[in-house]
């Protein structure tokens, strides 16, 4: 929190994304997002400056039996192919 505060005192300071982050040695990015969050707070339109949790979430893939055969098909038929033209794990997945 107190990188967070220095952030946002150089940014009072100097005016400028690109002058506090070459003098912290960050990303523009980094003080942009920061200086926006505490302002947002301090306008009442967010409660917290970092967020306690965050959660992704990632829909589970299904996997049919029309997926899992044509899967098998192409492991196959990849068989029959050339070794350098034959599908790697990765590319079947």
């Amino acid at each position: 929190m107190a990188e967070i505060r220095r952030i946002v005192d150089l940014y009072d300071l100097y005016g400028s994304y690109k002058r506090v982050a070459r003098e912290l040695g960050i990303s523009r990015n980094t003080v942009k997002k920061y200086v926006f969050r505490v302002k947002e707070v301090q306008n009442g339109r967010a409660d917290e400056i970092l967020p306690k949790d965050r959660k992704i979430v990632q829909r589970r893939r299904v996997l049919t039996e029309a997926v899992r055969q044509k899967i098998h098909g192409h492991l196959e038929s990849n068989r029959e192919l050339p070794r350098k033209q034959r599908l790697t794990a990765i590319l079947v997945h």
